[in-house]
């Protein structure tokens, strides 16, 4: 028995950036990637797996006076999976850095598209030798038609899983973003950030395409100030708001479906849905409150950072009795929602500082009430 993999990836990669002001850079570039694995499977036939394996799809069939008939070739079994995948990247970005007085400002703004195509094959084959590189086609529909007659000491076999399949993946993404620093003599300091998603993945309902990201954050730097001792402590008090989000990439405005061999088909090649359509499928939305504080005294050897936190996510991804008119029990759809909030402290200090010895001392605090 053996079980190889060989694989490669290239990349190549590249930014240009052309000085458009003194205060202005625009910036052009992107990656593309390629690579490939093959992996291989392989039982000879005198190994212990396919001894059990075809002594369990062997039967005595009435129609034939009971002779001996193998359902799958003798001989091994080699399963080779093949994947290519490829990934294309390219941003335009233009950048603004200014400083003027106490004045500081830092912003970006770009686009971005990206692919990714994952192209495969899975194969399947009985009869194998290696010294050959030969096997025999197994009549795959036949031997399944069969197998829940098949006994072996377990009890009767109901199937065995055979790999063959192909595979075509196709994500497409296209982006647009932005980010601004802004900070008054560097204590006084906003940061505001928005992203734009959109892919192949969601829904036909227009209302949901346009759905932006965004932050917003705010921190103080008390301990610069005079009436606070002029940075002779650390104390920096912070806050931020935001939404972010997540996609499912199994599921879309479309049918996802696999082909399926059985009694129900009378062992012929059909259809069976795995994922049914959903037209109104959107982000997983969660909005993040964060306040918290940075305290740090003699010298640094005494830090504390305490955080409180509210995550409330909704749209999320969950499974709903179904219109029994539908053909199945159940769906996909964007109707859960959980609320996480709480606490997070930190405690750290430096007890002894010497050349050969060092004592640190570490405490964290925890603490998270979630309703679903």
């Amino acid at each position: 028995y053996s079980n190889t993999t060989d694989s490669w990836i290239s990349r190549v990669q590249g930014m240009f950036t052309y000085k458009l002001t003194s205060d202005i850079n625009l910036k052009f570039g992107g990656q593309f990637s390629k690579s490939s694995s093959n992996n291989q499977k392989i039982a000879d036939g005198d190994s212990n797996e396919m001894y059990s394996l075809l002594n369990n799809t062997t039967s005595l069939l009435e129609y034939t006076g009971f002779i001996k008939k193998n359902l799958l070739p003798l001989g091994g079994r080699k399963i080779e999976n093949k994947t290519d995948q490829t990934n294309c990247l390219l941003r335009l970005q233009a950048d603004y850095d200014k400083r003027f007085g106490d004045h500081y400002i830092n912003a970006i703004v770009g686009g971005e598209v990206q692919q990714n195509r994952t192209i495969g094959s899975v194969t399947d084959l009985f009869g194998y030798s290696r010294s050959s590189n030969t096997f025999v086609q197994a009549d795959k529909l036949f031997a399944n038609s069969l197998l829940f007659d098949v006994y072996n000491p377990g009890g009767f076999l109901e199937r065995v899983n055979f790999f063959d399949e192909l595979i075509d993946i196709d994500d497409r993404f296209v982006s647009m973003y932005s980010n601004v620093n802004y900070s008054f003599k560097n204590k006084y300091i906003l940061t505001g950030s928005a992203r734009i998603d959109q892919s192949n993945f969601f829904g036909t309902d227009p209302k949901y395409r346009f759905k932006p990201f965004w932050s917003v954050a705010a921190k103080w730097r008390a301990g610069a100030e005079d009436f606070l001792g002029a940075n002779e402590r650390v104390l920096d008090l912070r806050a931020s708001y935001g939404v972010n989000g997540n996609i499912a990439n199994k599921y879309g405005p479309y049918d996802v479906g696999r082909i399926v061999q059985g009694y129900i088909t009378d062992y012929n090649a059909g259809l069976s849905i795995e994922n049914y359509k959903v037209a109104d499928l959107r982000w997983e939305r969660t909005n993040i409150l964060n306040l918290g504080a940075d305290l740090s005294f003699f010298k640094k050897r005494v830090n504390l950072s305490l955080d409180y936190y509210k995550k409330d996510s909704h749209d999320l991804l969950s499974v709903i009795a179904a219109d029994p008119t539908l053909g199945a029990p159940t769906l996909i759809k964007n109707s859960a929602s959980i609320i996480n909030n709480g606490y997070e402290a930190s405690f750290t200090s430096r007890n002894i500082a010497q050349e050969d010895f060092r004592w640190d001392t570490q405490m964290n605090f925890r603490y998270n009430k979630g309703k679903v």
